[in-house]
């Protein structure tokens, strides 16, 4: 029996285990903290045209309390206003936590309104508003 602890420390570990009667294994072991927070990183307030692509991508960043990215969480964008397209309604996080999605504005006269959660952060969302050129 044993414990292994790292506390809120990132990155991987190596752990030797040893039996009574001398056999011993190796595993690594990949360790990040949980994520805290999903954020705004990039493309809100960006202005296009009805029925065409947004310049930049739509793009939420999950981070732990280290301020730092948390790769592989599921992100869902979901479109709270307007009638727009979006690309993908999940996309998984990278090693950098930022999960990004394309989006076509359309004929709307309503705000459009994006936004970004996910399951592992029930209480917290990331907005976009694009709008269309006045």
């Amino acid at each position: 029996n044993g414990l292994v602890t790292g506390g809120s420390q990132r990155g991987t570990a190596r752990i030797v285990a040893t039996l009574i009667t001398g056999q011993t294994d190796t595993v690594l072991v990949s360790a990040q903290p949980v994520p805290t927070d999903i954020l705004t990183e990039s493309g809100d307030n960006q202005t296009a045209r009805a029925d065409s692509l947004l310049t930049q991508p739509l793009v939420a960043r999950v981070v732990g309390a280290d301020a730092l990215g948390i790769a592989g969480v599921w992100v869902r964008f979901d479109l709270r206003a307007g009638n727009g397209t979006l690309a993908a309604d999940s996309v998984r996080t990278g090693s950098d936590g930022r999960a990004a999605v394309q989006y076509i504005m359309a004929r709307s006269f309503a705000p459009h309104v994006i936004a970004a959660t996910t399951p592992r952060l029930p209480a917290d969302t990331a907005t976009f508003t694009p709008q269309l050129p006045s």
